[in-house]
């Protein structure tokens, strides 16, 4: 066993021997500090989910119909902004 091996394998029985001491280390699940969550709190989040569900949907179509758009507008090169125009008129 080299020098260092030996230095981790002290310093980890230390460390468990001072987490085990320490009475304030409690790693016990506690059941008095669940949170119940209101309904407040579960139409943002759905209304978030809703939000990003449409953002994809809107990428996915425009970026489907962006060969369509660039050849009618005969601007092949200047694509990128099609996608930067159709999300700010939004």
């Amino acid at each position: 066993m080299d020098k260092c091996t030996e230095i981790d394998a002290a310093t980890a029985t230390v460390q468990r021997t001072a987490l085990d001491a320490d009475p304030t280390n409690d790693t016990s699940p506690d059941t008095n500090d669940q949170q119940n969550y209101g309904w407040r709190f579960w139409l943002v989040i759905a209304s978030l989910c809703a939000t990003s569900l449409l953002t994809a949907v809107e990428g996915t179509v425009t970026a489907t119909a962006l060969p369509t758009i660039a050849r009618n507008l005969d601007s092949r090169e200047l694509y990128v902004w099609f996608v930067n125009a159709i999300f700010l008129s939004r």
